[in-house]
């Protein structure tokens, strides 16, 4: 049986220029200043933005209260088109204490995807850069943080989310018609925010690499799939909050995504869903039938559940997202990273921050990648976004 892979590390062959990259003793770079031919924000715009949106949660955020921002690292697509910021969040001892990534564009939403707690993706990845090995950081939407190491014999690429290849930072992102004015100055009259999170109180989970004999072709040996890994997110929720036998019986409640339990669980799931191995390793799940999550909840006890698929523009579907929020039911999520129409990862959401239509409104989700657990995403960010909603049916 395969170790855990953390990284997803992908061999490719392509050609960078050597000056394309960063050293790696150098990893606070400046950013480059405005120009007449180019009206991207530079560092110290990030820096002022990433301070207000500090600021702004404060109050409700005990771990902010005096929060400061530490390096600020621009993250880029390909050789030359700058994307976003990486802003670290630092506690007053220098403790890592989340993240922002603030979008260069400034016609996009100012913070794309943040964190409250824990290390910014350009340190976890640090620990793949080699040395005399020059280096890019990669980001091209929410969560597709990257580093790409510059080619002895061929380029590295290292990501948190396994699923990301270096086809994700090949076609630009595109501006809906909606945000083509600048958000900082649409705003400014945004009343104060309101935010709920469910109490989940479980061990997240995430993909493991391994043998899965229910996959629904020849391959059996690939990541688990991230359809599978959001179901079981969710039946574990259930299973700790008044559904003890969804997952074995109903003594066993700690749950942890590598126990013999939980991987036959997951199993089970990538069977009711019709997950397979793709050739690259990857699971793949046909969106549509995330609501076949519901045949195998229905043999767990004497409940009978019911699911249904939400797809509309991104704002339309988080605003039922919202009312599963208040109901204090979590949903399954399907989105693309890159902001993309169409999907491309699937996780849970469980909460949200609602700022009003012209303010920032950001989605909370459980991701299922083992080094990045939970973030908050811009729902503006996040391209196509659909939700399979799983009820009770009395």
């Amino acid at each position: 049986m395969k170790k855990t892979i953390l990284f997803s590390t992908i061999a490719l062959a392509v050609s960078y220029s050597t000056t394309a990259f960063a050293q790696l003793d150098n990893l606070h770079i400046t950013a480059p200043a405005h120009s007449a031919q180019s009206v991207l924000k530079t560092q110290w715009d990030a820096e002022r933005e990433a301070l207000s949106f500090i600021a702004h949660f404060q109050s409700r955020e005990p771990k902010w209260q005096r929060a400061q921002v530490g390096t600020i690292t621009p993250l880029y697509r390909d050789e030359t088109s700058l994307q976003a910021y990486e802003v670290e969040i630092l506690s007053i001892q220098g403790e890592a204490q989340g993240y922002l990534i603030i979008e260069a564009n400034p016609l996009r939403e100012q913070v794309a995807e943040f964190a409250f707690e824990g290390t910014s993706p350009t340190k976890i990845l640090k620990s793949n850069l080699q040395d005399n090995r020059q280096y890019r950081w990669l980001w091209n939407g929410p969560g597709t943080s990257a580093v790409i190491l510059a080619p002895k014999h061929e380029a590295i690429l290292f990501t948190i989310n396994p699923s990301v290849t270096q086809a994700d930072f090949s076609v630009s992102r595109k501006i809906e018609q909606s945000d083509m004015q600048p958000l900082s100055r649409m705003r400014r009259d945004t009343p104060d925010s309101e935010e709920i999170v469910i109490d989940w109180r479980f061990s997240p989970f995430y993909q493991e690499y391994r043998y899965w004999p229910t996959s629904s072709n020849d391959r059996n040996e690939c990541y688990a799939g991230c359809t599978p890994v959001a179901a079981a997110m969710l039946v574990d929720f259930y299973d700790r909050n008044g559904y003890p036998n969804m997952i074995g019986d109903e003594t066993q409640q700690n749950h942890q995504a590598n126990s013999p339990l939980m991987r036959e669980t997951i199993n089970q799931l990538r069977g009711v869903l019709k997950t397979y191995c793709r050739e690259d390793g990857q699971g793949g799940t046909s969106q549509s039938n995330s609501i076949n999550i519901v045949d195998y909840m229905n043999q767990r006890g004497d409940a009978q559940w019911k699911a249904r698929r939400i797809s509309y523009a991104a704002m339309t579907t988080f605003s039922y997202l919202i009312q599963e929020m208040k109901a204090q039911r979590p949903a399954m999520v399907h989105y693309h990273t890159q902001g993309q129409i169409g999907t491309n990862h699937s996780a849970i959401a469980f909460g949200y921050i609602y700022g009003g239509y012209w303010g920032d409104n950001f989605l909370t989700v459980r991701t299922g990648w083992s080094r990045q657990e939970q973030i908050q995403y811009n729902i503006k960010s996040m391209g196509t976004v659909e939700a399979t909603i799983v009820t009770r049916k009395d």
